[in-house]
């Protein structure tokens, strides 16, 4: 929460999680994706595609994105 009592959930979630629940997950999916590709080198942003693909049931996707980006970043 921002100092001036502004609720924007700043990495998105809250409307991935909206989308989700509306049974649209791919509106869902296309928003994590947007995320991970304007952060690259954010490994949370990657490791939250790789999760949103598995929620989804795309788990061999989910697996080969937690893959990479295990690879990537392995701290």
């Amino acid at each position: 929460r921002e100092p001036d009592g502004d609720r924007r959930d700043d990495d998105g979630d809250g409307f991935v999680a909206i989308a989700a629940v509306l049974g649209k997950d791919d509106e869902a999916l296309d928003l994590i994706k947007s995320a991970a590709r304007l952060a690259p080198d954010d490994p949370e942003a990657q490791y939250k595609l790789a999760h949103g693909l598995l929620a989804i049931g795309r788990a061999s996707e989910a697996i080969q994105t937690y893959r990479r980006t295990l690879s990537r970043f392995p701290d």
